[in-house]
């Protein structure tokens, strides 16, 4: 049957009338993670109580050692913390510390070379806060100058603050909010309601009912993409092609959350059991599709992360927002978004239907209503 474009687009209508008068639905897809977004900003903006965080890798062990940290600890604007060497790429990398001062092995009243582990970001910050600390030592130290150089080494690792992290996870979560709470259970309720019975008995072919629903949901999900972006902008800097890339991920998003709602409506015999699977599968992606935890944190987080599909889409927005490396290469990312949504579109053309009652007995009765209509 061809499809018709004006239908589609009246039947759209309809739905984004009834999606907007559902404030349930519209407060978990538009509403909420746009809050939840404002406050990580503000929460960033206010913060008071910053502190410049300095890892300390002590190999000398002294009393003068002690006297370069003490003064380096003194100011309330300092956190200085002790570490093994091994442990500062990782502290580095993670936002633990803005920089590490690595003392060497010694004696006498000199400190010697340090070492100043740090990236560009915080470099000038650094060695202007070593040149205090010496000043400082030579004045108020009175028995015997403690002298020292140093030289600056900016290790080959990306610096990953707390925000750029959560940030590319809020543009997931909407997506797990469309899929779940904007299809998922919307076709529940319908289906329970006996509405999509009722809209295969109109002149809506069933191609032009999927291409509705579809298109409402692409309208959705960019309207909260662009909402999320917008208020990011606040904190951070994207440029043009940065915001092409994430409304084309989002596409991707949107082809696999929807899948996936279908698949949930079809798979689900009943009302009560299709919202029991959708509050799983919701808890599933908020602790272990790498949105919110870190799927580095632990072995057994990684592996549940290489399990749950949203794991893919945010690894693929946070690489393309802050442009560092993900736990997994672009390519795989979007390949096993496809993979997913492959999966989940072949469950739902074998399990959806338009009735609670069984695909025959629905056959049935769908077609004794078309012949008394006749």
């Amino acid at each position: 049957m061809k499809l018709s474009s004006t239908r589609i687009k009246a039947f759209v209508e309809i739905q984004l009338r009834e999606f907007y008068r559902d404030f349930g639905t519209l407060f978990l897809n538009l509403i909420f993670p746009l809050l939840f977004t404002f406050a990580i900003i503000i929460s960033n903006l206010m913060n008071p109580t910053f502190k410049f965080k300095i890892g300390v890798v002590d190999e000398r062990q002294d009393q003068v050692a002690q006297v370069f940290v003490q003064t380096l600890a003194s100011s309330p604007s300092m956190d200085v913390k002790s570490m093994a060497l091994s442990r500062t790429t990782n502290a580095l990398r993670n936002g633990d510390v803005h920089t590490v001062f690595v003392i060497p092995e010694g004696s006498g009243e000199d400190l010697g070379d340090i070492e100043l582990l740090v990236s560009p970001r915080y470099e000038e910050f650094s060695r202007i806060l070593l040149d205090a600390a010496r000043d400082r030592m030579n004045s108020e130290i009175s028995d015997a100058p403690r002298r020292f150089d140093y030289h600056v080494e900016n290790p080959d690792i990306e610096v990953r603050s707390e925000f750029t992290f959560t940030f590319p996870g809020l543009l997931a979560l909407a997506m797990v909010q469309l899929g779940l709470f904007a299809t998922a259970v919307p076709l529940l309720h319908a289906r329970d309601r006996g509405t999509l019975r009722y809209l295969s008995l109109t002149p809506l072919s069933v191609s032009e009912i999927l291409a509705g629903q579809l298109f409402m949901r692409v309208i959705i999900a960019l309207v909260q993409v662009v909402m999320i972006l917008l208020a990011g902008s606040i904190m951070l800097t994207m440029s043009p092609q940065q915001w092409i890339a994430v409304l084309g991920i989002s596409l991707l998003g949107i082809l696999l959350l929807v899948s996936i709602g279908y698949a949930i409506a079809g798979t689900a015999r009943s009302l009560q059991m299709g919202m029991s699977i959708i509050l799983v599968a919701n808890f599933s992606m908020l602790m272990g599709g790498n949105i919110f935890i870190d799927a580095n944190s632990s072995t057994a987080q990684y592996v549940i992360a290489c399990i749950i599909p949203i794991s893919y889409l945010a690894d693929l927005y946070r690489q393309v927002i802050t442009e560092q490396t993900g736990l997994w290469p672009i390519w795989l990312d979007v390949a096993a978004i496809l993979a997913y949504s492959l999966v989940a579109i072949t469950i739902a053309l074998k399990t959806f239907n338009f009735d609670t009652v069984n695909r025959s007995s629905a056959a049935k009765a769908m077609k004794l209503r078309r012949a008394d209509a006749i």
